[in-house]
């Protein structure tokens, strides 16, 4: 995966959009949970009590006499903008973790299907070095196996190939065999 290509990441933003939008749903689905679990308490609390008396308004005005009103008016309609607005943010964060996990995803799809297409070379690289260092280590060093073993695989057809004394069914299976070596780079 040496290829270097110019980032655009507005441009390119869902790079896994199923998994992204999963990821963004999830997030969502818990906000919105927690909203309705927040704001059913709070109307719970304040008819509980309310029952056992009223409750006061208190103006800035001093001058105003204290008068009863319901205070849940007052007080819900600034929870709910708070709760569209925490929504909000959780939205954006959605949108970014969900991209931060996509990224590696698209990676190592990528990274398997060159190998899948007899690429033994490829390599994969993260940006998120502190992170993703391991198994970065552990991927690129499976590519090295593979390509020792292929490798060493070819060595030894080509060995057997030059034995004499195979039969003709032993030379078209070694045929076979070379014609599928060939389709991965050393």
């Amino acid at each position: 995966m040496s290829e270097h290509h110019i980032r655009h990441p507005y441009g390119n933003f869902f790079i896994k959009k199923s998994l992204q939008m999963h990821i963004v749903g999830r997030i969502m689905l818990a906000l919105f949970l927690s909203a309705a679990c927040a704001s059913t308490a709070l109307t719970l609390v304040y008819y509980f009590k309310s029952q056992n008396g009223a409750f006061f308004y208190m103006s800035n005005d001093i001058t105003q006499v204290a008068i009863p009103q319901n205070l849940l008016q007052v007080i819900l309609p600034a929870f709910f903008v708070a709760e569209g607005v925490s929504i909000l943010i959780g939205l954006g964060i959605g949108f970014f973790f969900s991209r931060q996990v996509a990224i590696p995803v698209y990676k190592f799809q990528k990274w398997v299907e060159q190998l899948k297409k007899g690429n033994l070379k490829a390599r994969i690289s993260f940006r998120e070095k502190e992170h993703m260092q391991d198994v970065t280590a552990d991927c690129n060093a499976l590519g090295v196996q593979y390509r020792e073993t292929f490798a060493r695989i070819k060595k030894n057809v080509e060995l057997i190939g030059q034995s004499s004394v195979l039969d003709e069914a032993a030379k078209r299976a070694l045929l076979d065999l070379q014609k599928e070596l060939a389709c991965f780079s050393d």
